[in-house]
């Protein structure tokens, strides 16, 4: 059997890739720090290049909060008429000197350190499947596009439209981010689309003391919209509506004339997210205070990734390669969102996410880990998928 061949030369495999995850974990590489992303996006193109890969470097530039570092895109012909687009992320939310705190350590099963799980080793292990592919010259494998963004973590602002571009062009999606729950035997097949809203209440400032009827009360209005906000939640199904920061009023003896709030909703289906922000937005734009008024900002709308015929037939076929690796894998929904989101938005009909490692604590600088013992059956699973879908 092909694929217990394949799980075999992965796990000869994997002291290089646990050296090559060590160097990788052991550069600061947080969205704003340009100089970290770069230098992964350079480490991972001249992998790729030797293993005869086409290489790009597409700058990103700035944003609001600062600079971001280039993405990377990747193209190798394998021989297969089926295109496929794999994404991954090379920033991390930690913030410079974050290595020197935590650097890549092993204890027992596990690897720990900044990005190790979210999602330096799902990066490797695309990486390692094409290398165990090209192992078996006699197994054909399609055109892949690998493409590595740097702004991930603050929801691909720069990389969006390169993600969607790339996958107008493909049949199928896959992207590298950890196994859902930290199962080895998870795939993502579903994630909520996410919209923020941002609003800015404007009142009228007035001595709280001697004449508050004078004042219009920024932060009772916006008092009077959280409580509005909160109880959409339960209104669909699946539907969850935060308000997450609030703040205003600069002394105790004034009146209020500003309020701030950031609102989050998350919805597993585009008609039930559309519906929260009309919501949110008909909330948002009532006066509840006379002489208060509400300015709201788009912030951030991504599309669900929604399960379709195509994207379960895409599982399908990863169900029989993990069968055939004595894995039996199943499917699971997730709140959170990721590139796959992004690639939804693009029409995107085949997605299959989470084929990262087996890992937690994403997104915690002392305790983010992988298991390392999850990461011969991953390379193996991934190999195997994309030889099967040049097969089919």
């Amino acid at each position: 059997m092909v694929e217990q061949e394949w799980l075999t030369a992965a796990q000869a495999m994997i002291p290089a890739l646990v050296d090559d995850l060590a160097k990788l974990v052991n550069i600061d590489s947080g969205t704003y720090q340009p100089e970290g992303t770069d230098r992964m996006a350079q480490a991972l193109g001249a992998w790729l290049a030797d293993q005869g890969a086409h290489i790009t470097f597409t700058p990103a530039g700035k944003v609001e909060d600062g600079e971001i570092g280039p993405h990377l895109v990747a193209t190798i012909n394998g021989g297969g008429r089926n295109r496929v687009l794999l994404i991954g992320h090379t920033d991390t939310v930690y913030r410079p000197g974050s290595v020197a705190q935590r650097p890549f350590s092993i204890d027992g099963d596990r690897a720990f350190g900044p990005g190790v799980c979210d999602m330096k080793s799902g990066l490797l292990i695309g990486l390692y499947a094409l290398r165990l592919l090209q192992r078996f010259k006699n197994v054909p494998f399609g055109e892949l596009t690998f493409l590595f963004n740097s702004d991930e973590e603050i929801g691909s602002p720069t990389s969006q439209f390169l993600i969607q571009e790339h996958a107008k062009l493909v049949d199928s999606v896959l992207v590298l981010e950890p196994a859902p729950g930290g199962d080895m035997a998870a795939l993502t097949v579903g994630r909520k689309g996410l919209l923020k809203r941002r609003l800015k209440i404007t009142g009228r400032s007035a001595h709280a003391g001697v004449e508050p009827e004078r004042g219009a009360h920024a932060l009772l209005a916006l008092a009077h919209q959280i409580i509005a906000l909160q109880a959409l939640n339960g209104r669909w199904e699946g539907v969850t509506v935060n308000v997450g920061v609030a703040s205003g009023g600069s002394q105790d003896n004034v009146v209020p004339d500003i309020a701030r709030a950031e609102i989050e909703a998350r919805a597993p289906t585009r008609r039930r997210l559309e519906a929260a922000a009309r919501a949110i937005d008909r909330i948002a734009s009532r006066s509840f205070i006379p002489g208060t008024r509400t300015e709201i900002t788009g912030w951030l709308n991504d599309t669900p990734f929604e399960p379709r015929a195509r994207s379960a037939a895409l599982f399908g076929a990863a169900e029989e390669v993990g069968a055939a690796l004595g894995i039996t894998l199943y499917g699971r929904r997730t709140g959170g969102v990721s590139d796959a989101n992004t690639a939804a938005a693009a029409g995107a009909a085949a997605i299959l996410d989470g084929l990262g490692a087996a890992g937690g604590d994403e997104h915690n600088l002392h305790d983010e880990y992988i298991v390392l013992s999850s990461l011969a059956p991953r390379v193996a699973l991934l190999a195997g998928l994309l030889a099967k879908l040049a097969a089919a």
